[in-house]
């Protein structure tokens, strides 16, 4: 430090040195230029483990599982002219060239007979606007009828609807959300609407932390200017460490622009990190040098100063570029990158401040205004003098300053809690609880399933998890392949069930044509995901729900099986345990009392009956032959009663 000393106060070392540093300055403020911005929050997960990765490609083979909710409060959903307009909305989000599937009210697909060539038909749940008051009746009756559209895409009250728009995958979430937003609003500026889902959340994120940082910065540089004009009274002075710590700032940003590092939301606070940090490097010299000043040439005072203070600054600043360097060891990649350029902007500050500084001070041979110092420094030695004379008391006064904080450290809650993270009316805020109240909720989980899922035994294995799962009380809805083949076998037998054979289930995948199959099963069919909606929302709960869902898959999940038949008592009592699952979800749907063990369900339909009156059941099969419940129709009554009466023996 005492060779630079003597360097530093040569005009021509001076006027070198500026002219360095104008020259990098310069060109990091045109880097900045070709500067990125990053507003994804998955970004903040660690890429390297193995769940993640599994999410990213299931991101990939499915689509995205990343989806944007747009809700909507309306009077009647089955007004004509709101129906029109939702539906030019749906075509237009689809249409958008950003959104891989777009699923509303209007174009959900419904399984219905086809009276003239049989079989089933694909036909959209909203096939014609009514044109009176029976037809929007009759709308609302079959739209409230069908259980895969109520709680999904209009609430149980009929007040609300939902939009789920699916992201292509790699598409930027806040360019996808301002374009939903947009055609939105332009579509229905006079309703309520609310903005849920990961797109409209990281997106609100990213704009209200710059639009804060954008307020916090000037008051910040504001606060440090206040502080230095009235410890230096030197209006040129503050200047020259503000612009100091400026263009290491810039030095720091310029370099993530020149190797393409994308600017993310924890980086925005860097600015305000180094201006409160770094500025200190700049303030200490300037006060020493000021010191000496009073007594010394000003040459002579500055060598004094960088001596003095030059080793101080040089391991103040290498320390805490160290602190920062320290969270590259962290998981996550914006915390790292946080880390590592905003500790390079320290260095750059220090390195300004040993070099920058001084040749301004050279060239501008800066003096301070003395009045008030002598003031100061009186004031200042006095509560010195104190302290060092009534030690036990200092230490009182110190300890009762710093015990209450203390022990409310411990009260501090850790846990990440979804709804904390924004305030009481914020949009997100608005659109869990609307997501809450109105859909049970907004969490989505995917659980995948490999296996050959054109395959009944699996289908049905898919959907005993899928039933065990809806009776958790943190699960609000599950949705799996298994449910769109039995709406679909229900339209062409009667019968919501998974059919018997492989060709049937085949024969009845070829004639769904609904784009959201995309969101459960690959195009091989050969690994799908089971998409579980959780009616909880803060941290601790969605916690003990997953935890609950763990070990419900680790005890329930198939591995692998063998098909049994009829006679096989594996079969039997597999069988069984279908049956109660499937009879327990129905009940949970229903609102119905019901055991909470399928096992008990499941011994319940073990018992031996007894004999049973041949004649009863004749009768009870022939009722149910004769039912609009009997899928196959018989020619006659004879036929009929033949049947019941062999079956009855």
């Amino acid at each position: 430090m005492h060779w630079w000393s003597e360097q530093i106060v040569n005009r021509g070392v001076a006027w070198t040195v500026i002219g360095a540093v104008a020259l990098l300055g310069g060109l990091a403020l045109w880097s900045t230029r070709e500067l990125q911005h990053t507003d994804d929050i998955l970004a903040f997960l660690p890429q390297d483990n193995a769940e993640v990765e599994l999410f990213n490609g299931l991101n990939r083979e499915f689509g995205t599982t990343e989806v944007a909710l747009v809700g909507i409060e309306v009077d009647n959903p089955f007004d004509p002219v709101f129906l029109r307009t939702l539906q030019r909305l749906t075509r237009n989000l689809a249409d958008a060239g950003m959104l891989n599937h777009v699923a509303s009210l209007t174009n959900q697909i419904d399984f219905v007979p086809d009276p003239v060539r049989g079989g089933i038909v694909n036909s959209t749940l909203v096939d014609a606007l009514p044109e009176s008051a029976a037809e929007e009746a009759a709308l609302r009756a079959k739209v409230m009828s069908r259980d895969f559209v109520v709680g999904n895409f209009i609430a149980a009250d009929a007040r609300a609807v939902l939009i789920y728009c699916y992201p292509a995958f790699g598409t930027d979430p806040r360019q996808v959300a301002q374009r939903i937003q947009a055609l939105v609003r332009e579509q229905l500026p006079e309703h309520t609407i609310y903005w849920g889902g990961g797109p409209f959340v990281s997106t609100y994120i990213y704009d209200v932390t710059r639009e804060d940082l954008r307020r916090l910065t000037p008051w910040a540089v504001l606060a440090i200017v206040l502080l230095m004009m009235l410890a230096f009274r030197d209006l040129v002075g503050c200047g020259l460490v503000l612009v100091s710590t400026a263009i290491g700032t810039a030095m720091a940003i310029g370099l993530m622009a020149a190797v393409d590092v994308p600017f993310n939301i924890v980086l925005s606070a860097m600015p305000v990190v180094l201006f409160a940090t770094a500025t200190a490097y700049g303030v200490h010299l300037l006060a020493r040098y000021y010191e000496h000043t009073a007594s010394l040439p000003p040459d002579r005072a500055l060598r004094l100063a960088l001596n003095e203070t030059g080793p101080v600054i040089l391991v103040s600043g290498l320390t805490t570029a160290a602190s920062l360097g320290s969270f590259l060891a962290m998981d996550i990649a914006p915390i790292r990158t946080f880390g590592l350029f905003t500790a390079i902007g320290i260095l750059a500050s220090m390195a300004l401040a040993l070099t920058f500084v001084p040749a301004v001070i050279v060239l501008a041979r800066l003096r301070p205004r003395r009045a008030g110092a002598e003031r100061r420094a009186r004031l200042f030695g006095r509560v010195t003098a104190w302290a060092t004379t009534h030690r036990a008391t200092a230490l009182g006064l110190l300890a009762l300053a710093v015990l209450p904080p203390a022990l409310a450290i411990s009260r501090v809650d850790t846990s990440v809690d979804y709804a904390s993270f924004f305030g009481r009316g914020s949009p997100p805020q608005r659109a869990e609880s609307f997501l809450r109240d109105r859909f049970n909720g907004s969490q989505f989980l995917q659980i995948l399933v490999t296996g050959n899922l054109t395959d009944p035994h699996v289908l049905r294995e898919v959907r005993r998890v899928a039933d065990r799962l809806r009776l958790l009380p943190e699960v609000a809805n599950v949705i799996h392949l298994g449910d769109a083949v039995a709406r679909s076998n229900e339209a062409m037998t009667g019968q919501a069930r998974i059919p018997d054979t492989a060709a049937q289930v085949a024969a009845l995948l070829a004639l769904i044509d609904d784009p959201s199959l995309e969101q459960l099963v690959n195009r091989e069919q050969s690994r799908g995901l089971i998409l579980v909606r959780l009616r909880v929302d803060r941290a601790a709960e969605v916690e003990r729900a997953l935890t609950r869902i763990e070990e419900l898959l680790a005890r329930e999940a198939l591995r692998d099986f063998r098909v049994a038949y009829a006679g096989d008592p594996a079969a039997a009592q597999a069988l069984r345990e279908l049956v109660a699952a499937r009879l327990l979800a129905l009940a949970a749907e229903l609102g119905a009392d019901a055991p909470s063990d399928p096992a008990v369900v499941a011994r319940t339909l073990a018992l031996d009956p007894g004999p049973l009156d041949a004649t009863a059941v004749a009768d009870a099969v022939t009722r149910f032959l004769r039912s609009e419940e009997n899928p196959i129709p018989l020619p006659d009554r004879a036929t009929e009663e033949a049947t019941a009466a062999a079956l009855a023996a």
